[in-house]
Order: C-alpha cells, then sequence, then structure tokens
C-alpha cells in the first residue's frame, strides 16, 4: 500500500509537469508574427499572429494538453484563407511560454483571455470565435466567466478533471487500478490550490449562450461519446451543434477527417458570426 501511495505521488506530480520545449520556426507560407502575450499574473506567452487586411473576424486556436501551438498551423491556414485573422499560442507550462505547471483549464483560461483581448486590440475585429481541443476547450469554459467572444468550436472537452483523470488511469494501466483515480484527483487543489469542482467544464458551459459547436471521436477513450454528449446536453443555449467523427480517437480532429472538418467549421463559423438563428441538432444515436 505504501510502495501503491508512492506511485500515485510520483504520478500526480507528472499530470502537472510542463511540457516546455522549441516550437521551431514558423511556416513561411503564412504571414506570420512572432508576438508574446502578458497574462494578468505576469505570465508570458509565446504566439503567432495573422493577421489580415481588412477582416472582421478573428480566430483563436487553442491546443490540448501537451500540445504546443504547432499543431494548430493547419486549422489556421485554411481560416486565413477564407479571410480570417488568426491568433494561435502556446498555454502555460507549454511551447515556449512560461509557468511552472499546468492547471487543467483554470490557469489556461486567464491565459486565453489575455490572448483574445490581444487578438481584438491588434487587428480590430468585430467578431471573434475561439477552437479549443481538450485543454483549450476547458480554458474556454472555466474561470469566474466563459471568455468573451462570439462562437465557440469545442473538440473533445473533458465534463470534469475527475472522468479525465479516471480514463487515463483505465487506459494506461488498466481497470485493476481505477483505484488510484480518487488519489490522483485529490492531488490536483493540493499542488496547484484549485478546488476540483472549479474544474467541471459539464457545470459552468450552460453559462454560455452563444453558438456553440461541439465536436467528438467516436473512438475516443480519454473523452468518451456518452461523456461528449452529456456535455453537449448540458449546454442551455438553443444554437448549438453536434459532430461526432467516425473513427477518431483522441487526436487532432482537423487531421482526422480534413475536408469534412473544414466545411462543418466553415458553416458553423459563417452561420454563427451572421447572428442566424440555426436549429440544434439532435445528439446522434
Amino acid at each position: 500500500m505504501v510502495v501503491g501511495l508512492a506511485v500515485c505521488y510520483q504520478v500526480g506530480g507528472r499530470l502537472l509537469l510542463p511540457n516546455r520545449h522549441e516550437v521551431g520556426e514558423a511556416p513561411d507560407d503564412l504571414p506570420i508574427e512572432d508576438i508574446t502575450i502578458k497574462t494578468s499574473s505576469g505570465l508570458e506567452l509565446s504566439g503567432w499572429l495573422i493577421d489580415r487586411p481588412n477582416a472582421q473576424v478573428g480566430i483563436l486556436l487553442m491546443h490540448g494538453s501537451g500540445q504546443n501551438r504547432s499543431i494548430m498551423v493547419p486549422r489556421a491556414r485554411f481560416l486565413h484563407q477564407a479571410g480570417y485573422a488568426v491568433l494561435l499560442f502556446d498555454f502555460r507550462a507549454h511551447g515556449e511560454s512560461q509557468g511552472r505547471f499546468k492547471t487543467f483549464g483554470v490557469g489556461e483560461h486567464e491565459d486565453a483571455k489575455a490572448a483574445l483581448k490581444l487578438l481584438k486590440e491588434r487587428t480590430g475585429v468585430q467578431q471573434t470565435a475561439i477552437i479549443g481541443f481538450s485543454l483549450g476547450g476547458a480554458a474556454a469554459i472555466l474561470g469566474p466567466t466563459p471568455l468573451e467572444t462570439d462562437a465557440f468550436v469545442l473538440e473533445a472537452v473533458f465534463p470534469s478533471i475527475e472522468a479525465a483523470v479516471a480514463n487515463r488511469v483505465k487506459l494506461r494501466l488498466g481497470s485493476p487500478f481505477a483505484w488510484t483515480q480518487s488519489l490522483l484527483s485529490l492531488q490536483i487543489p493540493l499542488r496547484t490550490g484549485t478546488p476540483l469542482k472549479a474544474l467541471r467544464p459539464i457545470d459552468q458551459i450552460s453559462r454560455i449562450q452563444k453558438p456553440i459547436f461541439l465536436i467528438a471521436g467516436a473512438e475516443d477513450k480519454r473523452t468518451t461519446v456518452s461523456e461528449s454528449k452529456a456535455l453537449f446536453e448540458a449546454i442551455t443555449g438553443t444554437n448549438k451543434q453536434f459532430w461526432l467523427i467516425p473513427g477518431a480517437n483522441h487526436t487532432n480532429f482537423h487531421a482526422a477527417a480534413t475536408q469534412e472538418y473544414e466545411q462543418k467549421v466553415s458553416q458553423f463559423l459563417s452561420s454563427a458570426l451572421a447572428d442566424t438563428d440555426t436549429k440544434a441538432l439532435p445528439t446522434p444515436q
């Protein structure tokens, strides 16, 4: 038992470890400007701004845990071609940004808020939208209030931190080690000061009354289909859509279904940002 507790403590610490590393050169086929975003707590985040003259809409792209802004470049490319200004950045403790540890969405919400503010100030766009994968989607929902943006594309967002940890324990260690889930989850508030109740997107997504496009992977074991459907049902606004990507796991959804992804996301953004009233699509059975 003592050994088991020691292992849990070590694994819990690894969950918070930063994933900082050099991102590399920006792609030369886009008019990218290297930027530094300063958060309200003083952290400096690294990002790429892709402005577009006369753009009316700006899109903020937010990566998942353990990733960095480079994973969002293909999304940035098609959005820029569609006429949007785009900002992609590294969350705290990721890529080339500062930060001692991850916070599973609460601290990252502060990062996203600062990035969104810079996007608006630097481009002068009239409207904004966010596309966030997993941690990136959670960062848009959590915090004192949701991000002040006009449309949300949320991909593979966990309903609660407890569910996220439990799924990863099951996937990596198997069902016999399910008992470790509680011990791992309880370490989060002890190490970060963030209570578990603050890490429940399913309890806070109802605060969003802007259009939401929720995307899930049919083979995702880290955020299961049932969890994604429950998150969709928790949305109280009527302007919501759900897309289940066949064969996709917890991965880059743009890469998993590129043509359909670009078509569906483009249609959603055009509709949502034109303030058209779209009917909610039923949750797939």
